[in-house]
């Protein structure tokens, strides 16, 4: 969640008193129909949904934000790939007369999609930063220049460096740099390794509490919170709120809701899910629960509590969502499926969160034992992954629904996420089980599902069509009733993971699908550009997806070195190869095609579209990727 600035119109001082939506005219440039608001955002390096995100609070002109900026930082995000991003913050210091103007000057890069180059542009001439010099190194990265001039101007600008400011010493910081993770405090350009643990620590509290129903959009508060952060730290580099008392016409932002509970899901019940009680009861609870996780464990006891004190008026039904961190809990949820293919399913249950701390496999065997049930069947049952299927469905019904942690339970669709006590489900659930009990009145039978068909669904696709020119893209397949788009960079682990399932995706559909392949290596991977072109290099030689492959297997070793062997091992011509990238002959492609996919909205890797629309879904495997598309796509 981000502090914005919003820029009405030209409006104010220093540029004159034009109007929101007003024709403007750019200083020696066309006219152009100004939009009614631009949002003037903290740039943020890395993903923007990764679990913990450092706050770099730096001045320009200070030597050591430089070193903490283009040495510290991306060695930091390459040390955690995929979960770590940085957020920039502005505090430029009085005794420094240019840090201010080149704070102003980030942003206006930045509001250009540019802040990365012009920020290292600025600390690599951090004591030549003039206003003439400013300007120059605005032209250099490749700026609209007279749109930079007229952005680094606009009062708005200045008032968000000016925010920016005062937050940093409302929380009692001084100097330069800092960096700031859930309201803990790194001082200095410190060495990478200093930040390691620390992140660590983080990373393992964001994965906890995500399991433990703690929503995606309020982590970085709960987290905050848990470190015992000043409130202040909360309030305005978390919430976003400005310091800043606020000027005519600008709003003050609204905090976010919790979300609200009155949203009816459909949540999917079958047959073959393991329940307690009738179909017909008033009230059904579906709960989205992981074997090892210690927040669904602690739900056991409202399920219990539940049971006790509504008896037949609810009917509880289990679903497995074993989480992707937590590596026992796919193996015990299989465990559990072979329970109850033997009507034994909640002796199982409450045995396995009874041990939740054992759940090899070994121990796994043993309480199928102790349960009675016959122990070389259910470890043929286990080693086959005999119940995988029913297992993935409970995920996908769980993702349709928004579950993405643990345990979340839905009473006639409604949601409660975490292990909340009893005392606070009980209000809900009894206006549940009277509207169940209107429908019994009225000769309804079986009312939940009455009560959730015209529930809510998640789409794994977003509505808007993009469309990319894909002339110079490499491709596999000809076929145009399924298109995958896939937005990746050879650097990025997530893309490396993501890129088989897609390729499986296209086999599916056989003569049906085509992939194309487009490249979008991050700032932040230093060699992925690189690799972009060395892959294009091989393409024109005919062998795109051989070097593709290998670029993958290899992702940790991609200096220029190692490209030349990759080349060499497929048996390119190395003299051309080496010549294209030497010329950097496949540069303007690959940065081509990145600007395709930023026009599309693409802001990371791996980004896929389907016919057009963005894959949001949760699931990465190819049976669910092929299940959306059939459903969402192909349906349509």
């Amino acid at each position: 969640m981000k502090k914005e600035v919003v820029i009405l119109g030209l409006a104010l001082c220093l540029l004159g008193g034009f109007a929101a939506g007003l024709l403007v005219r750019w200083p020696g440039g066309e006219v152009v129909k100004e939009p009614g608001t631009i949002k003037l955002t903290h740039p943020l390096i890395g993903p923007p949904d990764a679990l913990v995100k450092i706050i770099e609070i730096s001045d320009f002109q200070c030597p050591y934000c430089g070193r903490g900026a283009l040495e510290v930082m991306p060695e930091v995000l390459r040390m955690f790939p995929g979960k770590v991003s940085v957020e920039f913050w502005n505090n430029p210091l009085d005794f420094h007369e240019n840090a201010e103007p080149a704070a102003r000057a980030a942003l206006a890069a930045h509001l250009q999609g540019k802040f990365e180059p012009m920020q290292e542009a600025l600390f690599r001439n951090r004591k030549a930063l003039a206003a003439d010099r400013i300007v120059a190194l605005a032209s250099e990265v490749g700026l609209d220049v007279e749109r930079f001039k007229w952005d680094m101007a606009d009062a708005r600008v200045a008032r968000f460096v000016a925010s920016d400011k005062a937050a940093v010493a409302a929380i009692g910081l001084t100097g330069t740099p800092m960096f700031l993770v859930n309201g803990r405090v790194i001082q200095g350009a410190q060495p990478p390794e200093n930040f390691r643990t620390l992140i660590d620590e983080e990373l393992k509290k964001a994965e906890e509490a995500l399991a433990g129903g703690t929503e995606r959009g309020k982590l970085a508060e709960v987290l905050a919170q848990q470190n015992g952060a000043d409130p202040k730290y909360i309030q305005f580099f978390v919430k976003g709120e400005s310091p800043l008392p606020p000027v005519d016409g600008e709003k003050k932002k609204q905090p976010a809701g919790d979300g609200d509970v009155s949203v009816i899901w459909r949540v999917p019940v079958d047959p073959s899910d393991p329940s307690i009680g009738s179909a017909d009861a008033p009230a059904t609870l579906v709960v989205f629960s992981d074997f090892q996780c210690p927040y669904s464990a602690k739900g056991t006891a409202l399920l219990k509590r539940i049971l006790e004190d509504q008896g037949d008026d609810v009917r509880v039904v289990f679903k497995n969502f074993p989480l992707p961190f937590h590596k026992d809990a796919f193996d015990a949820a299989q465990v559990s499926m072979s329970a109850a293919a033997r009507g034994k399913f909640w002796e199982m249950h409450d045995l396995l969160y009874a041990n939740q701390k054992d759940l090899s496999r070994e121990a796994l065997l043993g309480y199928a034992a102790e349960i009675g049930l016959p122990e070389a069947e259910v470890a043929a049952e286990l080693e086959a992954k005999r119940h995988k299927e029913l297992i993935y469905r409970h995920v996908s019904e769980g993702e349709s629904v928004g579950v993405k942690g643990t345990p979340n339970f839905f009473i006639n669709g409604r949601v409660v996420k975490g292990a909340k006590s009893y005392d606070d489900v009980r209000p809900l659930l009894e206006q549940e089980i009277a509207r169940g009990r209107e429908l019994l009145a009225q000769g309804e039978k079986a009312p939940y599902e009455k009560l959730t068909r015209d529930g809510k669904v998640f789409v794994p696709f977003e509505t808007r069509m993009v469309q990319f020119d894909t002339a110079g893209a490499a491709t596999r397949g000809e076929g145009r009733e399924v298109e995958l788009v896939l937005f990746s960079d050879f650097q990025c682990p997530y893309c490396k993971t993501f890129d088989q399932p897609v390729k499986d995706v296209a086999d599916r559909y056989g003569s049906r699908a085509r992939l194309v392949f487009m490249q979008f290596p991050l700032g932040f991977h230093k060699l992925a550009h690189l690799a972009a072109q060395a892959a294009l290099a091989a393409a024109a030689q005919g062998k795109f997806w051989e070097m593709h492959d290998l670029l993958f297997a290899n992702n940790k070793a991609l200096e220029r070195p190692d490209l030349e062997r990759y080349a060499g091992r497929i048996g390119l011509d190395l003299e051309r190869f080496r010549k294209e990238l030497d010329e950097g002959t496949w540069k303007a492609e690959v940065d081509r095609q990145m600007a395709e996919g930023k026009k599309g909205g693409v802001r990371g890797t791996p980004t896929l579209f389907v016919n057009g629309r963005q894959y949001i879904g949760g699931g990465r495997d190819a049976a669910a990727i092929a299940k959306a598309i059939d459903k969402h796509v192909l349906a349509r």
